[in-house]
């Protein structure tokens, strides 16, 4: 159980990095191009990153309750 909850606890923090430097180069674009075109797939990716990472932080916490209602 240990084990399930750091790795589900890296790939979370992994979804974060990765939507952070997604944010990071949607706004340095949005403010060098012109016409916007790239902007939208990275605003996809960027929103995708952080629907997995919602996603893995509800499983981290169930991992956690779960873990914690076997230990009373």
């Amino acid at each position: 159980m240990e084990k399930a909850i750091r790795f589900r606890a890296a790939i979370t923090a992994l979804f974060g990095l990765i939507g952070l430097g997604l944010a990071i180069v949607t706004v340095y674009v949005f403010r060098l191009d012109k016409n916007h075109g790239s902007v939208n797939v990275l605003m996809l990716l960027t929103l995708l990153s952080v629907f997995f990472m919602v996603g893995h932080m509800i499983a981290l916490t169930m991992l956690i309750k779960k873990k914690r209602r076997e230990n009373l």
